[in-house]
């Protein structure tokens, strides 16, 4: 099965979930037949979904045309925003999640790829703007800011949106539940890294290791941890 990244996954599904070729082939048949028989919009989008995460973009470009043509709505957008993401189409996923804030202009996990995208262009500014709409409910959308705070050298705003993206009890159930080893690794990397900026070497030592324990083998941490 064609592997998406992480935050793809999360725009289809909600959280990382794959399906298993044989189980998605009877689950094809059901969402078939009910689009097919009740000319169901969710219906075909699910299955549009479905076919995307399988790597089958274009069966998924054709179900989710269908669904826009029937009904339009902030959802619709987002996944058809997400296949031209996976097809690294930016200006067209961007177009589409757009549109989709244009009907709900609060949908969290638009935002989130409409700040990954601007991020990608290193607009670093354009990109904070999005995932601060979003960080009160995502985990990730703060953790995203506290990234950029850290790139753009300002470490203690970055150590403060870092800890609210573990610790606000809004968030920490995402990033417990939701959180593969590798992107906690990342997480605590990233506080390391800020720790040591700071001159802040015990706490360093202590979130490097931590990352570590995640991950062994997680390359930026390997390389702070020669430095401590």
């Amino acid at each position: 099965m064609r592997s998406l990244p992480y935050f793809i996954w999360i725009a289809i599904f909600g959280a990382k979930t794959k399906i298993r070729g044989d189980a998605w082939s009877g689950s094809e048949m059901i969402l078939s037949g009910t689009a097919a028989a009740l000319g169901s919009v969710k219906a075909t989008v699910n299955l549009a979904s479905g076919y995307a995460a399988l790597g089958q973009l274009e069966q998924s470009r054709v179900l989710m045309v269908s669904a826009l043509k029937r009904h339009q709505s902030a959802d619709i957008y987002y996944n058809y925003g997400v296949l031209f993401l996976a097809q690294n189409d930016g200006p067209r996923a961007e177009r589409d999640f757009q549109r989709c804030l244009s009907l709900k202009s609060d949908h969290p996990l638009c935002l989130l790829n409409l700040g990954v995208l601007y991020e990608r262009k290193n607009e670093l500014e354009n990109a904070a703007s999005f995932y601060k709409k979003c960080s009160h409910t995502s985990c990730r959308c703060r953790f995203n800011i506290g990234r950029i705070e850290f790139q753009q050298g300002n470490y203690n705003r970055s150590l403060e949106n870092l800890f609210l993206a573990k610790h606000d009890h809004h968030l920490k159930m995402e990033f417990e539940q939701k959180y593969s080893s590798s992107e906690r690794a990342s997480y605590f990397s990233l506080l390391a890294f800020n720790f040591f900026k700071v001159k802040k070497l015990e706490q360093a030592r202590k979130w490097v290791k931590l990352a570590l324990a995640e991950n062994p083998f997680h390359e930026t941490s390997i390389r702070l941890n020669k430095y401590l």
